[in-house]
């Protein structure tokens, strides 16, 4: 959580923004954010905004897995003695992603152990 503070010392400033402040955090709450203007030390009035930063993203959506850092050439080589199960899941790809990948680099002619690119 991030915050903010800033301090306001007249009482008539205090009470004006106060009224806005509530508007305000009413609107901002659904979206992490409050918002808040109270009395502190000294008798000075404290502006403070925070901010839910695990709050402003959903994080919604399929978890994408991109696979490992391996060759083209190593998966070839590794698929010729095994299942495509196995192959797939030797590239940290799912089944089906490895068998377009295969398919797409079949039609290139490049699904051969001279191709260094990333799987």
């Amino acid at each position: 959580m991030e915050s903010l503070q800033l301090e306001i010392e007249d009482d008539g400033e205090f009470f004006r923004i106060q009224k806005e402040i509530t508007e305000l955090d009413s609107y901002l709450k659904k979206y992490g954010m409050k918002v808040s203007l109270s009395s502190g030390r000294n008798e000075k009035y404290t502006f403070k905004l925070d901010i839910a930063v695990d709050r402003l993203k959903r994080d919604a959506g399929k978890k994408r897995d991109y696979g490992s850092a391996k060759k083209v050439s190593d998966i070839f080589l590794y698929s010729n003695s095994h299942k495509s199960t196995e192959a797939a899941e030797y590239a940290g790809v799912q089944l089906r992603t490895y068998q377009r990948r295969v398919k797409k680099y079949k039609e290139e002619n490049r699904w051969n152990e001279e191709n260094t690119s990333f799987f």
